[in-house]
């Protein structure tokens, strides 16, 4: 029934309540309340016994007909799935637990009203338990507008983002997990130029529809154009957007676009992300395959995240490091292949950055492209290059010419033959030192206008190189239509040198030269690729071959080397890496001869057959002697020359990924080594290759201190790790290659009672770790797992570093044998390896063998019977 006062007002009662004496009169007190408000049963079917007169007002229904028409008579017609499965949970949780529950919460409604179209409302709920009517719910409706797109009938963005934080309950109250996918139509600007914004607009309609249907309307959203949005489940959700990639193929008869999805899943119930920055990341997802013209989807990870950080600096960095010269140039020679002579250099950027250390020009030129910004790097280095020739020049050092690239948005941002022009002018230098470098893609970008730059750059007297050719499709046909003094064949077919690469360089070499036009290749790297090309008349080289990117002074000591030792270098470069399955005897003498010390040469003698790397560095002179080193490390040393130290840190930067060079390069400081060695024999840091991503340690190891205690010489080596475990599966190898000499090799501080492993047990290794460690755990560990139980006494005695010192003092050092839990017998020795000033031994190095196994050891017996009858 309906009633309705004097002011025309209407509230709606259920006719059933007629029926229950009392209960119309305790109804009647709500119909003055304020906003809306309305009663219903707490059941299957919800059905509505009570709305006052401002309901059916936000409703819009003025008769009994047309309330029951929009709510069918129950309430679950004014909400969403996910809102009914919040109020069916939380009644539940409110009958199970009474008073205790808290009953009363929020939900947003849908009415549709008798005009067919929807108004969003505000709810608040709560439950209540009638003397006659039973369990029921409490609806006060404070809030109602309009949150619809008018296109596609979505909720609007700010809707769907209070939609979002609601719904994330319920996903995970059924067990699933919730994710965001934004939605991205291919190339809707170009369908809106062909076919009119009504056509493209009926498309988006069309996309909007089978959204709806996978996802429903409440769970998704348009934030403008054809950004979509769709919150939901990741159960089945791959199958999901496959179906919808497959349906929005075959809409308006195939004329139709790909989509692009991009997910962001919520990884756990306490991930703090919220709708909005869960859309963020589900666009930048999206995003990040936007070049891919099919239909994909791409999740967003912790390398996209990365990625986005990473950029994120670069952008808002790129400033303050032009202004500092956080970026530097660096120059890698050209050489005429046939003489050697140096021809040219190329100058590339280096972005050495306090924070973030070194920043690939992997990483950061794409971003600068992206964002039209490499103009702003471009014109930076050639004002380097400018100022270094110059330099140069002013010491009397013959120059020559230098490449740089120009990139396509440099064109659009600005007018790089003016800039050029005006460098050259304001330096004073010819033209001719000057050689622009422009991609096919570039070319491409714009064929007239590119057309007439390189016009205007050789009738102002420059050299323009196409860099990078046969990297892509129209490599020829741009020959064809562009006037280049010179290609640069691109390091692709280097890295992959193969028959078919040579088969492919020989006759771009003989096209070149039939058009007038130099060839120079790129990426050279060993004796067999600078002879083939060579062979076949390729003019130029530029590689590691000949010379890695330096810096200017070291590209200039590099130029007077390349010119004056050219033979030199061919024969250092084919012979001088030192291979560990050849001649191990006269490198077993060269490590040998670093030290007086015999225990200190048997153990080096082994490390030679461990480390990829070994040298021993003057740190005093700032020089090296190799004596193992792998290919990757001996072209980037120079060793006729001083400054190891900088040689190694330019290896860092070559070889080593960016993320590990700030503590890799503070690692490798000379001025603190001596201290960090002072306490310490050896000191490690582990890193990852740039070349390979394989795992690595360096190690360095003290070689001889001078008279003042001082370190002056130590031995670098280097050794490759397995990536998961990293420093225990190094100190496996090294204690397997040693077993034959100590069973255990450890130094212990008697001052601060640490211990620094060298050679240990597997299992005792894993307990204790492999660096700096507390002297007692290892201890206890020790004597519990390799000493039979009638010798742990005597071992706990003999082991306690109190008295130690005490009873080292004035011998040469003290051992002791007992029998492990194999009942073998082994001998533990302690020898004194550091005294203080006042004659205090500060530093003991304790050694471990097993003396069962001395029979097959005639090295082992050697060295010990030598210190035995010392002791005795």
């Amino acid at each position: 029934m309906v009633n309705s006062d004097s002011e025309h007002t209407v509230e709606y009662i259920n006719s059933k309540l007629g029926k229950i004496p009392g209960v119309l009169e305790r109804f009647s007190q709500y119909s003055c309340l304020p906003g809306g408000f309305m009663i219903s049963r707490a059941d299957e079917h919800g059905e509505i016994l009570y709305a006052n007169s401002q309901a059916l007002e936000i409703i819009e229904c003025h008769t009994e007909e047309q309330f029951l028409e929009v709510t069918g008579g129950s309430w679950r017609r004014l909400a969403p799935d996910f809102d009914i499965s919040v109020v069916d949970s939380s009644l539940s949780g409110w009958r199970r637990d009474g008073a205790s529950y808290v009953s009363r919460f929020h939900l947003m409604g849908n009415c549709p009203s008798p005009g067919h179209w929807m108004r969003d409302v505000e709810l608040f709920c709560s439950f209540t338990r009638d003397r006659d009517l039973g369990d029921l719910v409490l609806f006060f409706i404070v809030f109602a507008r309009d949150e619809r797109d008018i296109l596609t009938d979505f909720p609007t963005m700010s809707r769907f983002l209070s939609i979002c934080n609601n719904a994330r309950t319920v996903i995970l109250k059924r067990g699933d997990t919730p994710a965001m996918v934004s939605f991205n139509l291919n190339g809707l600007k170009m369908f809106n130029e062909k076919y009119g914004i009504s056509g493209g607009d009926a498309l988006i309609v069309s996309f909007a529809n089978i959204l709806k249907k996978h996802f429903g309307i409440m769970q998704c959203s348009r934030f403008g154009e054809d950004h979509f949005y769709a919150y939901t489940g990741v159960r089945g959700l791959e199958e999901k957007i496959s179906l919808i990639f497959e349906e929005m193929a075959q809409v308006n008869d195939g004329n139709t676009l790909s989509v692009r999805a991009g997910i962001y899943v919520q990884e756990s119930e306490d991930d703090p992300v919220n709708a909005s920055r869960a859309c963020d990341n589900a666009r930048i997802a999206c995003d990040y395959e936007r070049r891919h013209h099919e239909s994909c989807f791409v999740y967003y990870d912790k390398k996209i995240r990365n990625e986005i950080l990473n950029r994120d600096y670069i952008i808002g960095h790129i400033d303050e490091a032009l202004e500092k010269e956080y970026i530097h140039v660096y120059y890698q020679p050209q050489v005429i292949s046939q003489s050697g002579k140096l021809c040219g250099y190329e100058a590339l950027a280096r972005w050495i950055d306090p924070e973030m250390g070194m920043v690939s020009p992997g990483v950061f030129i794409p971003v600068l492209d992206d964002y039209s910004l490499t103009y702003k790097l471009d014109l930076y280095i050639i004002e380097h290059v400018a100022r270094d020739l110059t330099e140069a020049i002013s010491r009397g050092i013959s120059v020559v010419p230098v490449s740089f690239n120009l990139s396509r948005t440099d064109f659009v941002k600005c007018d790089p033959f003016t800039e050029i022009i005006s460098i050259a002018e304001r330096y004073k230098l010819p033209r001719e030192l000057f050689k622009v470098e422009i991609t096919e893609t570039t070319v491409m970008s714009d064929i007239d206008k590119m057309k007439g730059e390189i016009n205007r750059f050789h009738e102002a007297g420059f050299d323009v190189l196409m860099d990078d050719f046969g990297s892509a499709y129209s490599s020829l046909s741009t020959l064809r239509d562009f006037e280049f003094d010179e290609i640069k064949i691109d390091m692709g077919f280097m890295r992959n040198f193969s028959p078919r690469s040579k088969a492919i360089i020989k006759p771009i070499v003989n096209m070149a030269k039939v058009l007038g036009i130099h060839t120079l290749a790129e990426g050279v790297e060993t004796q067999e690729q600078l002879d083939f090309l060579k062979s076949i008349g390729c003019e130029m080289i530029q590689g590691y071959y000949f010379g890695k990117p330096e810096p200017f002074e070291a590209a200039i000591d590099t130029a007077k080397r390349l010119n004056k030792n050219y033979e030199l270098l061919l024969h250092q470069n084919s012979s001088m890496v030192f291979s560990k399955n050849t001649q191990k005897k006269s490198a077993d003498k060269n490590l040998l001869a670093l030290t007086d010390n015999r225990e200190q040469g048997l153990i080096l003698e082994k490390v030679v057959s461990i480390f990829s790397n070994v040298l021993s560095i003057d740190i005093v002179n700032n020089v090296c002697e190799e004596i193992v080193s792998s290919y990757e490390m001996h072209r980037l040393l120079d060793l006729g020359a001083s400054n190891i130290g900088q040689k190694l840190k330019d290896a860092v930067s070559e070889l080593v990924k960016p993320e590990h060079h700030i503590r890799l390069l503070k690692f490798l400081e000379f001025d603190t080594l001596s201290e960090r060695l002072d306490d310490d024999t050896v000191i490690s840091c582990d890193f990852q290759s740039a070349v390979d991503d394989s795992y690595f340690r360096v190690e360095i190891f003290v070689l001889e201190k001078n008279e003042e205690g001082t370190v002056s010489r130590i031995l670098f080596t280097t050794r490759t790790v397995e990536p998961d475990r990293v420093t225990q599966e190094h100190f496996r190898t090294v204690t397997h290659a040693l077993r034959h000499v100590y069973s255990g090799l450890v130094a212990f501080n008697l001052d601060d009672r640490t211990f620094v492993p060298y050679v240990m047990p597997v299992s005792m290794m894993e307990r204790t770790g492999v660096t700096k460690q507390p002297y007692d755990m290892a201890r206890h560990f020790f004597m519990e797992t390799f000493v039979c139980n009638r010798h742990r006494e005597m071992i706990f005695r003999f082991t306690d570093l109190d008295t130690l010192g005490e009873r080292l003092a004035g011998k040469p050092l003290i051992y002791l044998r007992y029998q492990n839990l194999a009942d073998e017998w082994c001998e533990m020795t302690y020898i004194p390896s550091r005294i203080a000033d006042d004659g205090r031994i500060t530093q003991v190095l304790a050694a471990v063998r097993n003396l069962e196994h001395e029979h097959d050891q005639q090295i082992n017996r050697q060295v010990w019977d030598v210190k035995e009858e010392e002791a005795g």
